[in-house]
């Protein structure tokens, strides 16, 4: 079951989806679109990862799909939407799935952020 979400940062609104869990809950999956694209292509990871436990995010970047702003930072200030929306997730393990330039931004942000536990890289087929 997933939920419209809006989490504000940097005054702009990030629009998304919040996806629960089937079942026992065992972390959060947050996917991370790439460059041209939007939370659309996490269709297919939402599905997928809420049928395993895992409650599942996907936002629109900053200035693409429904989400405000004028132009993407290539990561420059992605990383810190990406913060506060993790700010947002329940306790557990938070694993960031990155396609493109969202796998860049998963890698800033796991750098310096103790909560992420693993980050895979590309789309899951």
């Amino acid at each position: 079951m997933c939920q419209d979400a809006v989490v504000t940062s940097d005054g702009l609104g990030l629009k998304g989806w919040r996806c629960q869990a089937a079942g026992g809950r065992r972390g959060t999956i947050v996917y991370l679109h790439g460059i041209a694209d939007n939370r659309s292509s996490a269709a297919h990871v939402v599905e997928r990862f809420t049928r395993r436990g895992f409650d599942a995010v996907a936002f629109d970047s900053r200035a693409h799909g429904e989400s405000d702003g004028d132009s993407c930072t290539y990561g420059f200030f992605e990383k810190q939407d990406l913060h506060r929306i993790l700010d947002t997730v329940g306790p557990g393990p938070i694993v960031l799935i990155g396609a493109s330039l969202g796998g860049a931004i998963a890698l800033q942000e796991a750098a310096r952020d103790a909560r992420v536990t693993e980050v895979y890289l590309g789309r899951p087929t």
